[in-house]
């Protein structure tokens, strides 16, 4: 695609639209939006330009990237009167409070806008559909049969809050690596109603934490003004946009195929996202935002271990497992078809961390790499733990790591002990615990390996340059990295 040929095609629209809202076209509209990625983002408007993108004026959210299934390809969905109320409700906001001009309120406005796209893609980054399909979920696109009837819509709702707390879960850390300012911070629609943005101090929050923890906040939440206040708020924009356009049904989305089990679906999603990632990137050198640089580069490094391989020698002894389904399975001898049905062991797996201060950041980052691809083994959540000569952070349930979110603690001395001897006060054992380190430490006590996990099933990752002993540890393995 000439990005430059697309501009001067359309650069007669911009000055036009700016001062016809009520009549904008929804194709000028969408350029308008894309343009101001050109000329801030061009690594995102590369991406989603990559991706085809549709209107579907139903939608009771702003955009939604769904992964297509039948055509194997993602496809963006945005609400053109959702975008519209936004942009009309925002410049009326800034008439009230700025003494800018129209024509920079307009401009701000939309780069605003554009990041609800930038949104959108990062939910994959941050690999948040391997948490889908271990949640229990709904369409939020057919919340209710009689969308106009409210307190059937809410009741509707309220008995899916565990879908609202997925979407805000994943919403949070988004808009945190994004940057609050980037957004549209609250509009104050004709009817009076107030839309804010999802940021942690609306939900009385900490900042800065993964999904995982997120999620666990919500769960253990004992206060439900803010679901309802979310659920008022989504009654009300769907009830608007109803009357606007009338009650008609929204498109339908796209699902997985009965016959493709969730690890299928994740593998189709995980190629395709990370192929246009990666074309991006390369058609980008150096304007990819530092911001998100470190997360695609950890995204799209391959793994120097086999983790496939090496995590396996410890599955056969595991008598918990989870069923998994896969495509149907014809009997050869009656030639009836049957669900394919495979039992995947479940490891509980620790992974420890030196971040002393002889572990450079760039080690700090590969290290963090390998528990990712140990993490797209696994498919289920670990406990990770930072320690120098003292434990930093300990997160539990994490499916995936986001460096910008998990940060790193420590850069003081070195022991290796302290995890053993924190987990053992708290009674808990772990299947296998992995330990990465540079090597520069005396081992840890095998009294204290012994109280949280059998010593045999210890691995650690060394990088390659460290002292001879740690090629061949007294318990337990040692893996280099080149």
């Amino acid at each position: 695609m000439n990005l430059l040929n697309e501009v001067t095609v359309k650069n007669s629209i911009s000055n036009k639209s700016k001062f016809d809202l009520e009549t904008m076209d929804d194709t000028d509209l969408l350029f308008l939006v894309k343009k101001s990625l050109l000329f801030d983002n061009p690594f995102w408007y590369d991406v989603i330009s990559r991706v085809n993108i549709k209107s579907d004026s139903t939608l009771p959210y702003p955009a939604a990237l769904l992964f297509q299934f039948k055509q194997l390809q993602f496809e963006f969905t945005w609400n053109p009167k959702f975008f519209k109320l936004l942009l009309k409700a925002e410049l009326e906001r800034l008439k009230n409070t700025t003494e800018s001009n129209y024509d920079e309120n307009f401009d701000s406005t939309i780069e605003k806008l554009s990041n609800i796209l930038v949104h959108e893609v990062l939910h994959y980054c941050l690999e948040h559909h391997k948490r889908f399909f271990s949640f229990e979920k709904i369409d939020v696109t057919n919340l209710s049969p009689d969308l106009k009837n409210r307190e059937a819509l809410k009741k509707h709702i309220k008995l899916h809050l565990s879908q609202y707390r997925f979407n805000v879960s994943a919403d949070l850390p988004v808009n945190q690596l994004i940057g609050y300012d980037k957004f549209i911070d609250q509009v104050t629609l004709s009817n009076g109603l107030k839309i804010d943005m999802v940021k942690h101090t609306l939900f009385n929050v900490p900042p800065n934490l993964a999904f995982e923890e997120y999620y666990k906040l919500f769960q253990n939440k004992e206060s439900k003004e803010e679901i309802d206040q979310f659920v008022d708020a989504v009654v009300e924009v769907i009830n608007m946009m109803n009357n606007q356009t009338g009650n008609s049904q929204p498109n339908e989305s796209s699902e997985k195929s009965q016959t493709e089990s969730s690890e299928e679906c994740i593998t189709l999603i995980d190629k395709s996202i990370k192929d246009i990632l990666r074309d991006a990137r390369n058609a980008n050198p150096g304007n990819v935002p530092g911001n998100i640089q470190q997360l695609i580069d950890m995204l799209l490094k391959q793994s120097e271990i086999p983790w496939q391989r090496v995590l396996k020698q410890f599955v056969a002894s595991q008598s918990k497992a989870r069923k998994n389904f896969y495509r149907t399975i014809r009997n050869r001898r009656y030639g009836i078809y049957f669900p394919g049905e495979k039992r995947d062991p479940i490891l509980n797996i620790a992974l420890f961390t030196d971040t002393s201060g002889s572990v450079s950041d760039e080690l700090h980052q590969e290290f963090y790499s390998e528990f990712n691809a140990i993490l797209r083994v696994l498919k289920v959540g670990v406990t990770i733990l930072q320690c120098d000569c003292n434990v930093q952070n300990v997160l539990e349930n994490i499916r995936v790591i986001n460096p910008e979110v998990i940060k790193r603690g420590g850069y003081g001395g070195t022991s290796l002990n302290p995890p053993f001897i924190y987990f053992a006060e708290k009674k808990k054992r772990f299947d296998v615990v992995v330990y990465t380190t540079d090597g520069q430490v005396g081992f840890p006590s095998i009294e204290n390996v012994k109280q949280i996990v059998n010593p045999n099933n210890l691995l650690f990752v060394v990088k390659e340059g460290c002292p001879e002993e740690w090629k061949k540890p007294p318990f337990g393995r040692a893996i280099i990295l080149k």
